[in-house]
């Protein structure tokens, strides 16, 4: 069964593909969407701030949409997302993974949701020791333990959008 994993955000897309049972390294191509290289041609620094909410939900729906039609999954497991302090940013990611269910459900596409905590837990990914450190610190050093893996699996990023999708497809159901 081929298989679709999401890392989902409306500044960036970490997308990763297998065919059947992706574990143990067997993603077939992965990487990550950005809006400059897409339709809208911006450069990628003054996308927040130049798009509408409607604007990058939109292109979070054309871009799943033309990954769904390029590599025809059964299966697609999308990041779940705890909420964030600030509300735009809530209510953009929660948007974000609306319009993503929605293009896989008009595309009969199964889709489940995973959050990435879950999804490095399952791939034996250690985060101990940081409980105590700055949020801040504590987001870095975890961008550098999940390309880490990643690259250890035999995946070449230097992405966390694309290892957070790798992570979620290979712990996926």
């Amino acid at each position: 069964m081929r298989q679709l994993a999401l890392d989902i955000s409306t500044t960036a897309i970490g997308w990763a593909t297998a065919e059947e049972n992706a574990w143990p390294g067997s993603a077939k191509e992965y990487t990550t969407l950005d809006p400059a290289t897409f339709e809208f041609g911006t450069e990628t620094a003054d996308w927040d701030n130049s798009h509408s909410e409607g604007e990058k939900l939109f292109w979070v729906f054309a871009a799943v949409s033309g990954l769904i039609v390029g590599y025809d999954p059964q299966e697609c497991v999308i990041e779940e997302s705890n909420s964030s302090k600030n509300m735009i940013t809530t209510r953009l990611l929660m948007g974000a993974r609306g319009v993503a269910l929605f293009a896989c459900y008009r595309n009969k596409v199964k889709a489940s949701m995973m959050t990435c905590g879950a999804a490095r837990k399952a791939c034996g990914i250690d985060m101990s020791g940081m409980k105590q450190w700055t949020k801040y610190k504590r987001r870095k050093e975890t961008k550098r333990r999940v390309i880490e893996w990643a690259n250890k699996q035999g995946f070449e990023t230097d992405s966390d959008d694309t290892a957070d999708a790798l992570v979620l497809l290979m712990a996926g159901e």
